[in-house]
């Protein structure tokens, strides 16, 4: 199985604006609770919020603060997750400590399911009207993760998870060689020549149209 990833520009209306702001919003403030709350249990008596704990309060963090009903439920419980992923990469000594989301800079929050493209919309749970999408290439795969995402500069994305099964090829005792050349890209043993993607030109031609 191969995973690949797809990102899109969105152009959400102001009404879908004010949707996505109450994710951020939220997805950040369970984020920040929960980190709070482990924190204080292992400053207070050397003790960790497991999170699975966390998970099973989150039921109860909404019953508290009822407007975290009006986001995707499993959007809410991603961020748990990713919580407890932040911890395990920390005491395995390939992060530092988890920090505390704030509202300024790069703000996402996940859809892990029931989502979907079509009709050059991006349809979400809790959103009735789909929001404008720019599909510049197909999505190869079946679509497994959603993450919805916003820069400083306030522009909107979704990064699609997307995953393929490989075929396995059948095992043959062929040879080929290949010869790295100049004109062409390679050149096969059996004739067949590769042309040059010329990827450095491509990049320079966009560094001056960016540039101007």
């Amino acid at each position: 199985m191969i995973l690949k990833a797809f990102k899109y520009r969105l152009y959400p209306t102001e009404k879908q604006k004010e949707f996505l702001e109450k994710h951020f919003g939220s997805c950040r403030f369970v984020y920040n609770h929960f980190l709070a709350l482990r924190r204080d249990a292992w400053q207070r008596n050397k003790q960790s919020i497991s999170g699975f704990e966390c998970k099973r309060q989150l039921k109860n963090l909404k019953t508290e603060f009822p407007w975290l009903k009006d986001v995707n439920s499993q959007s809410l419980q991603d961020v748990v997750l990713n919580l407890e992923k932040a911890y395990r990469r920390f005491f395995k000594g390939f992060a530092g400590y988890p920090r505390f989301k704030t509202k300024n800079g790069f703000q996402s929050f996940a859809v892990p399911q029931n989502f979907r493209i079509e009709d050059d919309k991006l349809y979400i749970p809790k959103a009735k009207d789909g929001i404008k999408v720019k599909l510049h290439r197909a999505i190869n795969g079946i679509p497994v993760i959603a993450t919805i995402s916003k820069t400083p500069s306030g522009k909107y994305f979704v990064s699609v998870i997307s995953k393929t099964v490989t075929e396995k090829l059948p095992i043959t005792n062929r040879k080929i060689g290949v010869d790295l050349g100049l004109t062409h890209f390679a050149t096969l043993s059996g004739g067949e020549k590769i042309e040059h993607p010329k990827t450095l030109l491509q990049s320079e031609r966009l560094l001056k149209k960016l540039q101007r």
